[in-house]
This record gives C-alpha cells, structure tokens and sequence, in this order.
C-alpha cells in the first residue's frame, strides 16, 4: 500500500497541471469552431457564387 501523502505543493503543482489541460482543452475546442465557422462561411460563398454563375 502506498502510503503517499501530497503535501500542499503537491497539490498546487496537480492543480496547475489540470488548470493548464483545461486551458489547451478550450483553446483547441475555439479553434475548432473557429474552423467549423470559417468552413460554413466557404459553403455559404460557393452556394453564392454557383447561383451567379446559372
């Protein structure tokens, strides 16, 4: 049995690993939607454009 227990810098130290994967986390998911935008965007230029050009 480990009997392991964190002190406070141990705990500090989790909570900033955590709080850095919970900022990566958000970053990547905006950029996603920013992609998911930047993507409907392109549809909604194309469909213009096909309905000019007929």
């Amino acid at each position: 049995m480990n009997d392991y227990i964190p002190d406070s810098l141990d705990m500090l130290e989790e909570y900033e690993r955590d709080r850095e994967r919970r900022h990566r986390l958000y970053e990547k998911q905006a950029r996603r939607e920013e992609m998911a935008d930047i993507e409907s965007e392109e549809e909604r230029i194309k469909e213009r454009w096909k309905n000019l050009k007929i």
